[in-house]
């Protein structure tokens, strides 16, 4: 059996008024200066992050944003399911949750993943 580290989901939000909250949410962010005048626009923003082995999604409908962050996936296990997450997604109306980020991995991949809050 092999040896991993646990699939974990964290979820950050923030209206973009509050710029405080918005800047802490995009502070880990790769790319972030690149993504945060686009934010005040319906955006969708996927990315992997090699240096720390984590997926991002960050999404925003012009006036709040969430960032949904996995990690304890390899890249080739989260290649398998970008497809199939950008179609669930489309179909929950770009609703971008914890929840249903879960419900794609574990459909897709068959691994176990904890929420964190």
């Amino acid at each position: 059996m092999q040896n991993r580290l646990q699939t974990r989901i964290t979820s950050l939000s923030a209206a973009l008024c509050d710029i405080p909250e918005t800047s802490r949410l995009l502070a880990t962010i790769p790319q972030a200066d690149a993504i945060r005048d686009k934010l005040a626009e319906p955006l969708l923003f996927q990315h992997w992050d090699e240096l720390t082995q984590r997926a991002i999604w960050i999404a925003s409908d012009g006036s709040h944003v969430r960032c949904v962050t996995v990690t304890g996936l390899s890249v080739l296990e989260m290649a398998d399911m970008w497809v199939s997450f950008n179609e669930r997604l489309s179909r929950a109306r770009f609703n971008l949750s914890p929840q249903l980020v879960r419900e794609i991995i574990e459909a897709e991949i068959d691994v176990s993943v904890v929420l964190v809050n």
